[in-house]
């Protein structure tokens, strides 16, 4: 085809691509402008240069910080710091940014007016061709409702413990007195009681029991949320001799096989976990089948978060892993979370004795350990307990 004749078509080719191309381009910038509206719109936002001052301040930011943009551009964070969070905490934040990384965080700021609002923040780094950041975008969504409501809580449950506390150990001395009482009565006034009269104090003194019980466990509850106090490297084969041995009278009458060989040694404050020891085999033995002797079966074993079927745990940290296994009565497995909660009962008060605290006590004592617990159950299939505490 000659030339004269190619031109014309070449031509309204190339209009038809610049036309193609020129459409993309608006219809990226238009999809841009609109990804930008609903981040402003949702998010308080602030763009700083490499040293952290105020470029751009959008409506949100200044909305929550009651300052104006004037008042915020050519400015640094400085002028909302609340002072609440430790020098190390700004350095590690700005450590991490500096070096190109993304933070994520929670910070407490203070308004112009002086009033305090927490934000949830992430921080990214925009860099240059030499890997060196050049400014940086932080998004922050207010969270200060949320920070609220959980310090309500926490205020709520510092004042729960005490009262728990608190009214235990009050309540322990009448208790007391009341018990020796009645066994004074029950020894010394013996003769001159009628049948029903011993019956009535009988049931005086079992109530009385079951009280002094669950005034144990509430006191015990109260210090299963105590902070780690000092960790210490325990052969937990010495943690179960001990249990067991003080279990042994129980284990005997109920005929009861306990295997628990090769336990790994762990990082736990001993009285603690002899504690939750104690409490999870005298579950097994309590809730077992009545035509079977209970067999409770105890491993242990150090390996990744990878390896171990336990939620919320880090995949690379070396956890220390022991579960507890019985071939008892079990539980319905949408119990599963509950069995957890305090006084919780899944079974009647007249057929297994008990206050429903005790595993809300080891779930404590093991959270205070930074590690998780989680059951497995089925009716009549027994029970396993999983234990996954941080190795190091």
């Amino acid at each position: 085809m000659p030339k004269e004749k190619r031109a014309p078509e070449l031509i309204s080719a190339n209009k038809t691509n610049l036309n193609q191309s020129e459409e993309l381009l608006h219809n990226n910038l238009k999809e841009l402008s609109d990804y930008k509206y609903a981040l402003d719109e949702s998010s308080i936002i602030a763009i700083t240069d490499q040293k952290g001052i105020i470029k751009k301040a959008n409506s949100n930011f200044c909305k929550i910080s009651k300052y104006s943009e004037e008042e915020l551009i050519g400015q640094d964070h400085r002028i909302i710091s609340s002072g609440y969070h430790a020098k190390e905490f700004i350095r590690e934040l700005w450590a991490t940014i500096a070096n190109g990384k993304i933070w994520k965080g929670e910070l407490k700021n203070k308004a112009k007016d002086g009033t305090f609002y927490w934000v949830d923040t992430t921080i990214v780094p925009f860099l240059n061709e030499q890997g060196k950041p050049y400014q940086y975008l932080a998004i922050r969504q207010d969270i200060t409702h949320r920070k609220k409501v959980e310090e309500d809580i926490i205020k709520l449950n510092q004042e729960l413990e005490k009262l728990i506390f608190i009214s235990s150990h009050h309540l322990q001395e009448p208790l007391r007195k009341i018990q020796t009482f009645i066994n004074l009565l029950l020894e010394r006034e013996h003769l001159h009681l009628t049948n029903d009269g011993k019956g009535y104090f009988s049931k005086i003194q079992q109530s009385a029991k079951q009280m002094r019980a669950l005034l144990d466990d509430l006191v015990s509850y109260s210090y299963s949320k105590d902070g780690i106090d000092k960790l210490e490297k325990t052969d937990l084969n010495i943690i179960v001799e001990e249990v067991v041995s003080d279990l042994k009278y129980i284990i005997e009458e109920k005929h009861a096989t306990i295997e628990a060989t090769e336990l790994c040694s762990a990082n736990i404050i001993p009285f603690m976990f002899r504690q939750v020891m104690h409490i999870l085999l005298s579950n097994a033995l309590k809730y077992s089948k009545p035509d079977m002797p209970p067999h409770i079966i105890i491993k242990s074993r150090i390996a990744k978060g990878r390896e171990l079927n336990c939620k919320n745990i880090s995949s690379e940290i070396d956890y220390c892993h022991i579960s507890v296994t019985d071939n008892g009565i079990g539980f319905d497995p949408k119990y599963k979370e509950l069995i957890f909660e305090i006084f919780q009962r899944l079974n009647s008060k007249d057929e297994y004795t008990g206050t429903g605290i005790g595993l809300a006590i080891v779930k404590n004592i093991i959270e205070n350990h930074n590690g998780i617990i989680t059951a497995t159950s089925e009716l009549n299939k027994g029970a396993k307990f999983d234990i996954c505490i941080p190795a190091n």
